[in-house]
């Protein structure tokens, strides 16, 4: 498994200038807290990579016996476990660049270490530990597990889907062939839970930070991309970030100034940043609030700081929209009751405190062209309802006024008769006489 990841997204979001700063201004979001990667960190440098070997050994090794590592007698089993299965797992032809430990320190080596599969043994963790124990892992959280699933979609613990793929292709039979395992298993076979496309899907589906009616379907294009990551950012926008646009980006109006200026608010059914206005209906994504959001919307974001600056950054622009819809906690009240904003707060100065902080804005201008469209539709409609509004309340006014005033308005104008009669009386006995 290489320790090199393919050239693009990875390396250009760790160097931009923009997700450095995010960084630097909220570690938590970006940085692993309990769960760290070899991509984080060289191993055979990093304690931390060291520290959380134990964490990943006991998940898999529940994940295949179905019991609990209880003592340090367990513990070094699932150690070794973990190791022999991610060994196995090793393509047979070691990348270019990559050094194993057994080089340096001869041939008396016996006992493979951790380091020198390292990828491997993150990998084995991921496919057989969490994707396996997902659901058991978000039954019931704690602290600890929160931050195993928030880790997870942070751009600094992001393995290739080629290792990930590797790993899947390769484990079942591991597993199979290693003794404790099959000690363990008395007789049963191993299995996993999805295949790789299933595994894919559901990461989409549980990552996504919108709510979905049905199981999302990112579609086969997904499996051509680079990471976890980036597959959750493609599912989704899919296809519509190719659309061509403007160039230009509208604001919007909060949704209370929308409301009153007579749009309909109507959520999607489907999990993606598909916007559609079609009078007088916005149709939108419903925003799901809950532990991990931030960190989800946040390190997508670092992902589209990663590309070229002329790129659309779909999800860049669809919270600057929501940034705009909600312009205070009356806005926040009025999405959530129309079931634009879901999920679980203490109140809901967290939901609206959390979009704000969500609206990253880079020192240049970015669009999103299937947005863009639909929000200059909502404002052209809202602004030409505004004007209507404002002409038929001048009205308004100047009835009541005449209303109001009856009285002297009738006077005013009766005099002003008499007196076009008086002048043209006189006008005509002057003619008479000349």
């Amino acid at each position: 498994m290489s320790s090199k990841q393919p050239a693009s997204g990875l390396e250009q979001v760790r160097k931009s200038p923009d997700y450095q700063r995010m960084k630097a201004a909220n570690r938590d979001v970006f940085e692993p807290r309990t769960i760290y990667f070899a991509t984080y960190a060289d191993p055979r440098e990093s304690t931390n990579w060291r520290k959380c070997l134990q964490l990943k050994a006991e998940i898999v090794y529940h994940a295949i016996t179905g019991k609990l590592v209880k003592t340090e007698t367990e513990l070094e089993a699932a150690k070794k476990l973990l190791v022999a299965i991610a060994k196995e797992c090793k393509p047979p032809i070691a990348t270019e660049g990559q050094k194993t430990s057994a080089g340096v320190a001869g041939e008396d080596q016996k006992e493979p270490l951790p380091e020198d599969y390292a990828l491997e043994v993150d990998g084995v963790f991921l496919v057989v530990g969490y994707f396996s124990e997902l659901n058991k892992i978000t039954e019931n959280l704690d602290r600890e597990k929160a931050e195993i699933v928030k880790d997870i979609i942070k751009v600094e613990n992001q393995l290739s889907l080629k290792d990930i793929k590797n790993i899947v292709d390769h484990v079942e039979d591991a597993i199979k062939k290693n003794e404790t395992a099959k000690g363990e298993l008395g007789g049963r076979h191993y299995k996993l839970a999805d295949d790789f496309e299933g595994m894919i899907r559901r990461f989409c589906g549980y990552y996504s930070p919108f709510h979905s009616a049905a199981p999302a379907d990112p579609g086969k294009d997904v499996l051509q991309k680079e990471n976890l990551l980036h597959c959750l950012h493609f599912s989704l926008v899919g296809s519509k970030i190719d659309e061509k646009g403007s160039g230009g980006a509208w604001q919007s109006p909060s949704a209370g100034q929308l409301k009153r200026s007579g749009v309909r608010f109507e959520p999607s059914p489907k999990a993606a940043i598909d916007v559609e206005f079609s009078e007088p209906t916005l149709r939108m994504p419903a925003l799901v609030h809950d532990f991990k959001l931030e960190t989800v919307v946040g390190n997508l974001l670092a992902w589209e700081y990663g590309l070229p600056k002329e790129d659309q950054r779909p999800v860049t622009l669809y919270f600057q929209f929501m940034n705009e819809l909600v312009g205070d906690l009356g806005d926040v009240r009025m999405m959530e009751e129309l079931g634009l904003i879901k999920g679980t707060w203490k109140n809901l100065q967290e939901v609206f405190d959390l979009v704000k902080r969500t609206d990253e804005r880079p020192p240049y201008p970015c669009v999103y062209a299937a947005l863009d469209k639909e929000v200059r539709k909502v404002r052209e409609y809202h602004d030409k309802k505004t004007k209507t509004v404002e002409e038929d309340r001048d009205k308004k006014k100047m009835r009541a006024f005449f209303k109001r005033h009856k009285p002297a308005a009738v006077l005013l104008l009766s005099s002003v008769a008499a007196a076009s009669v008086i002048a043209a009386f006189i006008y005509k006995r002057k003619s008479r006489k000349g």
